[in-house]
């Protein structure tokens, strides 16, 4: 049974579409279940996860219920939280006052945090289902003929109806791109999650209502000075640290020493917190002396966890989970981390610094003579030469020749599609072709970043804040210039107006002092790959680097238990049987992996990665063939 106050790091519910065997096999997937509850319409409820989670359910009686996904860590002209039970108890008891259009609108405007709330009201026949304005809490639902389920995680869905078929555009763009192009498509056809901003209305037959309570809008504020927004950007992080520091005894930040972590480090110091700093690392690298530098002039407490070269491999079926079934290996290591630190950090909340990225640098490198697109065809012919700094295809031909031709045909033509719907979508919300690419890219909603997998993952075993999901930081973005975005070094302005001695650290990424200027750091990155390589060359091509990833390629080979659980994946019944790709192009792929050529290493994470999903669903030719 599910109690007040327990937390959950994951859930699922169903409407009119569940059998008892089904609920039995759905409850033992999951390890850690944190409560199963059935309504007295025959709705039920699954929750797993352990204390650590960051999902809060709360119930008015046999009347209504609300599950808080994630946090809410202030309510403008509202009462003060000390806890996300409060926070819950807080929106059942306005939903329950008024649920109307004005009234939701006028409640999640006034709300700060990172959230997704599903509403029941069991008496109205209401069920509602809102995201925050990037959909950092995904909300997955499903409908059929029979009834619909809502879920945080599109697997748990798929689980109950084990007809459904994977989605072609998003198995190509995973494939290609290593994400989503259209974050509101899981992996799966009819799984789909709600949009960024959005109040979904379902009907007890299904019924599907949409409308939106908020839309980007560019408007830049020419008007200040560098060292204005400065100023400003600096007051408001310290704004949004200081509300989750408010609910929360202790903090721990996740501490690579880049911009990115060194900027949510010292925000939360001039908020008076003193957080844990913790590095992941796979060896006491360059990386790590520099992030040991940069806690030193924070004057905060430093940990360092180091990877062993199985690291991936123990908990590799768990990432799939709890990821979704499709995101990049390298990004999911940050749960193993929290449970290693084990009891000394228990009820410790987590910050990841991505995405505070945003005020150093444009996601999106659009040519300077980028003008803007004129229509979705343009705009799908132009898709692969946006210049991004990560997530290009390497070899779009090669990755695409896996899958048998007459799906390869399927899936380029679903994979264009998604990627004119998107622009359909938000061709109209910028001019600017640097924010309307990084919009596109970042900001429509975060899933479609790969590294949203950092996220999820670290999700999965404990709970997560970020400083930039916080409303009037993210409002930010809607007036920041492009230019002061992309030309200024404005991240690292902010981390020496916050914490001086942090500011001169060096930056990990171009291994010069932070504030120092933008071209010095460009022209650093530009040589810095030589240096690997030439580095590579004398001491071998290790899975040891000098920065915070790990050459994991480098282990597939030459490490026995890494081959033989590739090799397994790979030639497995599980993928062959599926119908969607070629046996001899996979068998192809794995011999140039024995070779040594790790152009094919994403390829081969990948298939891995659906080999596991098939599994775990245990779905046969049939119901696999699209």
């Amino acid at each position: 049974m599910v109690k007040p106050g327990v937390s959950m790091n994951g859930f699922a519910f169903f409407y009119n579409s569940i059998s008892q065997a089904h609920m039995d096999s759905l409850a033992s997937c999951r390890t850690g279940t944190a409560g199963t509850k059935t309504f007295a319409d025959g709705s039920f409820f699954l929750g797993w996860g352990d204390a650590e989670g960051d999902i809060w359910c709360c119930q008015n009686q046999e009347e209504s219920w609300v599950v808080l996904s994630g946090y809410v860590s202030e309510v403008d002209k509202g009462p003060r939280f000390s806890s996300q039970v409060e926070a819950a108890q807080f929106l059942l008891r306005a939903l329950d006052q008024d649920s109307s259009p004005r009234a939701l609108a006028s409640l999640l405007e006034r709300l700060h945090g990172s959230f997704a709330i599903l509403y029941r009201n069991f008496r109205e026949q209401i069920c509602l289902c809102i995201t925050d304005r990037v959909a950092s809490r995904p909300l997955w639902r499903f409908i059929d003929r029979n009834g619909w389920a809502v879920s945080s995680n599109p697997l748990a869905i798929a689980k109950q109806f084990p007809s459904v078929e994977l989605n072609l555009g998003a198995l190509g763009a995973f494939l290609v791109y290593g994400g989503p192009v259209n974050p509101c498509k899981s992996i799966f056809t009819g799984i789909e999650s709600v949009p960024p901003g959005s109040i979904l209305s379902l009907g007890h037959k299904g019924e599907l209502t949409e409308r939106s309570w908020y839309q980007f809008r560019h408007t830049p504020d020419h008007t200040r000075s560098i060292s204005e927004w400065t100023d400003l950007v600096a007051e408001r992080l310290v704004k949004a640290a200081s509300r989750i520091a408010s609910f929360e005894s202790c903090l721990v930040v996740f501490f690579s020493g880049g911009i990115d972590s060194r900027l949510t480090a010292a925000a939360l110091k001039a908020a008076g917190v003193q957080p844990l700093l913790l590095t992941l690392a796979d060896s006491w690298n360059l990386e790590v002396r520099i992030s040991t530098s940069a806690a030193k002039a924070l004057a905060l407490e430093h940990k360092v966890l180091i990877r062993d070269k199985h690291w991936y491999l123990r908990v590799l079926p768990e990432l799939i989970f709890a990821t979704g079934g499709s995101f990049v290996w390298t990004h999911g290591h940050f749960s193993q981390a929290v449970r290693q630190l084990g009891s000394d950090f228990s009820g410790a909340a987590f910050l990841l610094g991505d995405f505070c990225e945003a005020f150093s640098k444009l996601f999106c490198r659009v040519p300077p003579q980028m003008r803007p697109l004129r229509s979705g065809e343009e705009f799908v012919n132009q898709f692969d030469h946006w210049r991004l700094p990560l997530y290009r295809p390497r070899d779009r031909k090669g990755t695409l020749a896996l899958l048998r031709s007459e799906i390869r045909i399927e899936v380029e033509r679903a994979l264009s599609e998604d990627i004119r719907e998107m622009y359909q979508r938000l061709g109209q919300v910028a001019s600017d072709p640097w924010i309307f690419g990084d919009l596109c890219f970042r900001w429509w909603a975060v899933e479609t970043l790969p590294t949203f997998a950092m996220f999820l993952d670290l999700r999965s075993a404990a709970r997560e804040r970020n400083l930039m999901f916080d409303k009037d930081v993210h409002a930010l973005l809607e007036v920041l210039p492009s230019p002061l975005r992309n030309n200024t070094n404005l991240g690292a302005r902010v981390i020496k107006r916050l914490c001086p001695s942090a500011g001169r650290v060096l930056n990990s990424n171009s291994l010069l002092p932070a504030c120092w200027p933008p071209i010095a750091h460009q022209l650093s990155k530009t040589c810095k790959p030589v240096l690997g390589r030439m580095r590579r060359l004398i001491y071998g091509n290790t899975h040891h680097t000098t920065g915070a990833w790990p050459n994991k390629s480098a282990l597939y080979t030459t490490d026995r238990m890494w081959r033989l659980y590739i090799k397994e994946a790979l030639l497995s019944d599980q993928l062959v049987a599926s119908k969607l790709f070629d046996q001899d192009e996979v068998r192809k792929c794995f011999k140039a992996l024995e070779a040594g050529h790790d152009r094919v290493a994403a390829d081969v994470e990948k298939l891995i990665q659906l080999s596991s999903v098939i599994g775990w669903l245990k779905l046969n030719a049939d119901t696999m063939s699209c």
